[in-house]
């Protein structure tokens, strides 16, 4: 974040934002965890059945995406699972311009501190980016655990929709767990029907271009019977590849 709007998080915390402390402070319950389901890479969702994992989790990185929220209940969700734990608790938002950015700092500030305790720390970090996982990865460590809204998606690079979840766990190597009921489904922007099938045409004139090339040495090189063989791996490789990009991209 740039350094002019590093103190910029701290005057709205001490001067525009009470401290709320109105989240229940006695004996502390262990949190719902039907309310949890968790992402691994390569896999499909499933529910959370039992708390080992999160017995050995040190700190909770909450992906908070810069959309509208129900901040108290959204707080409230964290500290239940915090509180429960022990957990430290890191904060995190992803903005693309400065226009963004005090509109994301103001609601991580709020959550901050309706979330704060005694027993754990809260930080918070506003980050300009455009992808999350290069967000996270500044700061996750192996004994992080991170939590993510499960309605949220994103456009991945043939511009097709997916869960920002499954997209995090793929690229981090690591599990990510999921919480849903507070965030309306999202519907990543799509992008132009054009630039969406660019993609897929890039490889396709690539792949066609790169065999048309060593058809023509064949041809020209390899004579006979044998050219003949060799011309017609290489149209039966070249149909399969095509084959396989159309099922990826296509």
């Amino acid at each position: 974040m740039p350094a002019y709007l590093s103190g910029y998080e701290d005057k709205i915390d001490e001067v525009n934002l009470p401290i709320i402390t109105n989240l229940p402070k006695s004996p502390i319950s262990r949190a719902d965890l039907s309310s949890l389901s968790v992402v691994k890479s390569g896999m499909a969702s499933t529910k959370v059945v039992d708390n080992h994992a999160l017995l050995t989790v040190k700190r909770l990185i909450v992906v908070v995406p810069n959309v509208e929220v129900d901040e108290a209940q959204l707080s409230r969700q964290i500290w239940n699972l915090a509180s429960s734990y022990r957990l430290d608790i890191l904060l995190v938002s992803m903005v693309k311009d400065t226009d963004d950015c005090m509109t994301a700092t103001r609601r991580l500030t709020t959550v901050s501190a309706m979330t704060r305790d005694s027993h754990f720390k809260v930080e918070k970090q506003v980050v300009f980016s455009n992808r999350w996982d290069k967000v996270l990865r500044q700061y996750w460590q192996q004994m992080d655990m991170i939590l993510c809204p499960a309605e949220i998606t994103i456009l991945n690079i043939f511009g097709k929709p997916v869960l920002l979840s499954q997209a995090l766990s793929d690229r981090l190597k690591a599990p990510v767990y999921t919480f849903c009921g507070l965030y309306k489904p999202q519907h990543a922007q799509k992008l132009p029907t054009w630039l969406g099938k660019l993609p897929f045409w890039l490889g396709f004139i690539l792949i066609v271009s790169i065999f048309f090339y060593f058809e023509s040495d064949v041809d020209q090189l390899v004579h006979g019977w044998v050219g003949q063989i060799l011309l017609v791996m290489l149209v039966i490789f070249e149909i399969g590849l095509i084959n396989i990009w159309t099922l990826i991209a296509g």
